[in-house]
């Protein structure tokens, strides 16, 4: 699977197409191999937010420009009040969402 996005422009009548490669399955992003990818924003600035699972860490959703991601959290990551993440944009349905200053937000559940 391959997230690309998607640029329309028009110019003098025409459409103009520009295809941007973001990240595909088996990419290393932030440390780790890529196996599954679900949902991807992007916000004015090119910066990414991604879900998906890795070789090592799943439920992972990982934020950045294209080839340079970090990992934002995984299942297992502490949560701000205490416990850990469980089903971190687990979902097909679920988009992490990343704004124009480069925060991102994510579904998950706490255990």
């Amino acid at each position: 699977m391959v997230l690309a996005s998607l640029l329309l422009t028009k110019m003098s009548g025409a459409a103009t197409v520009h295809v941007q490669r973001l990240i595909t399955v088996g990419d290393t992003a932030a440390g780790v191999t890529v196996t599954d990818l679900r949902q991807v924003s992007q916000n004015e600035r090119g910066e990414i937010a991604v879900a998906g699972d890795a070789a090592s860490v799943y439920n992972t959703v990982w934020a950045g420009h294209p080839g340079s991601l970090r990992i934002i959290t995984h299942h297992g990551s502490p949560a701000p009040d205490g416990g850990v993440f469980t089903n971190v944009s687990g979902s097909s349905l679920v988009v992490p969402i990343i704004n124009d200053a480069g925060n991102v937000s994510f579904l998950a559940n706490e255990g």
